[in-house]
């Protein structure tokens, strides 16, 4: 519909099954004011954006509107201790198409130079994409060139640092070889703490490595051979990473309902031993209450969810 408008502080959930040529939003006053917010939600793709700041309809004027196409673009201006966000994304579902698990968030382009997620920040102390937490895999997609149907996906290496590296092809030339270190490595590595690995290749001969900085890598042995080598090092200003993170990934918040059935099942065992959740799956109200987290009802729709699970595995 043309000219959608909610007016200025009320609370307001809109559901459309057809795009909204123009979507006219009020800026809100205080509170959490969910489904639109002047700050938190533009119009689909195709149409106007809404305004930002304006205190009522009356002061909107042309430079409230802004030449762009957007699907959803989530703003947070709030200044308050309290956690602010522009778009949050909660699923539920069972999974796309019968596979994996159900998407909050996703972002697709389909244009060269297209972007589907973006992050941008031009706070002196922000970050668009800042600390990166994920419950599952982070992989990269690839398509099938044997099926059509399928993709394949590599898994990304995880460790308790943030690394750098690169990679090659060397040989032994009278016994010694330099490898030159890539400038762009060497600018966003630390210069102490990095390691070398070198594997011979077509024979064997006492090989070591003479030296490495930030500038060069230098192979000795006492024969000619070729070899892979790799050399790892940490990004600069990384290199004191801490591993241990207060929980903000893995908090129960429906009282006497099974949590993470979505996660494998060692991942809710080790919240059952950390003594989080119950045998069974449910949060432990005792931990919860301790740590001082809260937790609401569960409404109808997650009662009927949680009595449909079959079995204990389920659940």
């Amino acid at each position: 519909a043309d000219g959608l408008i909610a007016s200025t502080g009320s609370r307001v959930g809109i559901g459309v099954t057809a795009p909204i040529a123009r979507l006219d939003v009020g800026a809100t006053s205080s509170g959490d004011t969910m489904g639109v917010r002047s700050q938190g939600l533009y119009g689909p793709t195709g149409g106007y954006l809404a305004v930002q700041g304006a205190d009522d309809f009356d002061s909107i004027t042309s430079a409230d509107w802004y030449g762009l196409e957007l699907g959803i673009a989530g703003v947070s201006t709030g200044s308050s201790n309290n956690d602010n966000y522009g778009v949050i994304g909660h699923s539920n579902g069972s999974g796309v198409r019968g596979e994996g698990i159900g998407v909050g968030v996703s972002g697709k382009s389909t244009y060269d130079g297209g972007v589907g997620v973006q992050g941008i920040s031009n706070g002196t102390s922000a970050a668009g994409v800042g600390d990166l937490a994920v419950t599952g895999n982070k992989a990269f997609a690839m398509p099938n060139p044997l099926n059509p149907e399928r993709e394949i996906r590599f898994l990304c290496m995880e460790g308790n640092e943030s690394g750098t590296y690169f990679r090659g092809t060397a040989q032994l030339m009278d016994g010694v070889a330099h490898i030159p270190v890539p400038e762009d490595f060497a600018l966003v590595t630390d210069g102490e703490g990095l390691t070398v690995q070198i594997t011979l290749v077509g024979g064997w001969t006492e090989s070591w490595v003479e030296s490495s900085d930030l500038n060069s890598v230098v192979v000795r042995g006492n024969s000619d051979l070729t070899f892979h080598y790799t050399v790892s090092g940490m990004r600069r200003g990384y290199k004191d990473y801490d591993t241990d993170h207060a929980n903000v990934s893995y908090r129960p918040e429906v009282r006497g309902i099974p949590f993470g059935a979505h996660y494998p099942a060692e991942q809710r065992q080790m919240m059952v031993e950390s003594g989080m959740l119950n045998a069974d799956f449910t949060p432990n109200e005792a931990f919860m209450k301790n740590v001082g987290w809260e937790m609401r009802e569960p409404t109808d729709r997650e009662l009927e969810w949680a009595a449909n699970l079959a079995t204990p595995e389920q659940r």
